[in-house]
């Protein structure tokens, strides 16, 4: 048996004394590979935390816009005019039409304004995972 099968058959927890080998001379923690093991999982745990408090943040941003527009209205007629600016059907109320309107224009904005930011941060994401 090779020794890549023994060290294989070491990190699944199997042991190779019954099999007649000897034990693995390298503990399992002080392989450089599970070393880089670590690090990757340290590093997808910042990623996950930063792009949480970042989605945070910019939705926090996108609520008070969205209250900014539709102001004075009531709360069923503010979920209208949400609605409206998300799928539809346009509003006869000039009102909530307006700020329907409002939201749509502020949410074509922002989306016009991140598209080069996202290109970059998805390339980058792609690069590390190759």
């Amino acid at each position: 048996m090779s020794t890549f099968n023994v060290d294989f058959l070491g990190q699944l927890g199997i042991s190779t004394l019954p099999l007649g080998l000897p034990p693995d001379p390298v503990p399992l923690l002080l392989r450089p590979h599970t070393v880089e093991v670590e690090r990757g999982k340290l590093l997808k745990l910042w990623w996950v935390q930063a792009m949480g408090r970042g989605t945070r943040r910019q939705q926090v941003a996108r609520e008070q816009r969205t209250a900014a527009f539709t102001a004075g209205l009531t709360a069923e007629r503010r979920t209208l005019a949400v609605r409206a600016s998300r799928r539809g059907p346009v509003p006869d109320d000039p009102a909530i039409r307006a700020a329907a309107v409002g939201v749509t224009e502020d949410r074509l904005e922002q989306s016009i304004s991140q598209r080069s930011k996202n290109l970059a941060i998805f390339a980058v994401i792609g690069l590390l995972e190759v």
